[in-house]
Parts: C-alpha cells; sequence; structure tokens
C-alpha cells in the first residue's frame, strides 16, 4: 500500500496527466476542424474527381514535441498529365497569397510543388504513384479510369511550422 504522501502525489501526477490528455485532444478536434475549411477554401481544377480523403492529427516528426499538427490528405483523378495540374495549382494557389516553400530545396518541379500560406499552413502536390512518397490515402477502383492520380497534401501547425523546427 502507497504511503500518504506518495499517495497523494501519484493521484496528482494522473489528474495532470488526464488533463494534458484531454488538452490535446481538444486542441487536436480543433486543428482538424481549421484544416477542414481551409481545405473547403482550396482551389481544386473543376475536371478534378475526389478518389480519397485521410486526416491525422497528432505531433509533428521530427520537430520539438510541443508541435500539433493536423494533416489533411485528398487523392484526385484527372485525364490530363500531372505538369498541367501542378501549373494551374502553382498560378492559382499563388494568387490567393501561397507562396513556394523555402524549407524545401526543390519547392517546384514538373513532378511536385512546396508551397506554404503564413506560417502555419503548408501544402505539397504530388502523383499518387511517386515512388519516393508513400500516401496515406488509398485509391478506389475506378481510379483507373484517370490518366493521372495525385495528392494535395495539406498541414496545419501549432504553434507555426516555424517555431515547430528544432
Amino acid at each position: 500500500m502507497f504511503n500518504t504522501k506518495l499517495g497523494k502525489q501519484f493521484l496528482i501526477f494522473l489528474v495532470l496527466s488526464m488533463l494534458l490528455s484531454s488538452c490535446n485532444v481538444v486542441q487536436g478536434r480543433q486543428l482538424d476542424a481549421k484544416t477542414r475549411e481551409i481545405q473547403k477554401n482550396l482551389y481544386v481544377p473543376q475536371d478534378a474527381a475526389l478518389l480519397d480523403q485521410f486526416s491525422q492529427v497528432g505531433p509533428k516528426k521530427y520537430v520539438a514535441s510541443n508541435c500539433i499538427v493536423a494533416y489533411l490528405e485528398t487523392a484526385y483523378g484527372v485525364s490530363r498529365p500531372l505538369t498541367s495540374i501542378i501549373e494551374e495549382y502553382y498560378d492559382r494557389l499563388t494568387q490567393d497569397g501561397w507562396e513556394l516553400n523555402p524549407h524545401y530545396a526543390l519547392r517546384r518541379t514538373d513532378e511536385d510543388v512546396y508551397l506554404r500560406k503564413g506560417s502555419q499552413l503548408e501544402l505539397v502536390i504530388y502523383s499518387y504513384t511517386d515512388s519516393g512518397r508513400a500516401p496515406s490515402t488509398k485509391l478506389p477502383p475506378e481510379a483507373s479510369r484517370y490518366t493521372t492520380a495525385y495528392v494535395v497534401a495539406l498541414t496545419y501547425s501549432e504553434p507555426s511550422s516555424l517555431e515547430c523546427s528544432v
């Protein structure tokens, strides 16, 4: 049996742990909601068909431990080359205040584009079949009707992505 002092310390630890985890759950839900709202207003080409969507909220990998990130990956299908998709997104998103993300050496190619808006939003567009990536989305059988399947990966960080760097 615990002595009284040890029992109180354990109880305090338990209550604090529960409070911290419930704060993370609430913060995670808020981040997910913000990310989904941003995604609703994000440009999508008229000919793009939604194939799948995957979201996740959690600590940002390989960065400061206090950073919470919401990821939203959306897969689309189109019947034209990826290069035209990248060009179209780049043109439209930069008009909406997005800019090339300076944290990536190759920020725009015919195969992908890395953008950011402010210090909390990051966006990557890439081919679903890029062998160097592993999208979390799953393509349904009807994806075979399209010439190109691509992923739009939206990330929202709190605090900002700059504060999350190690």
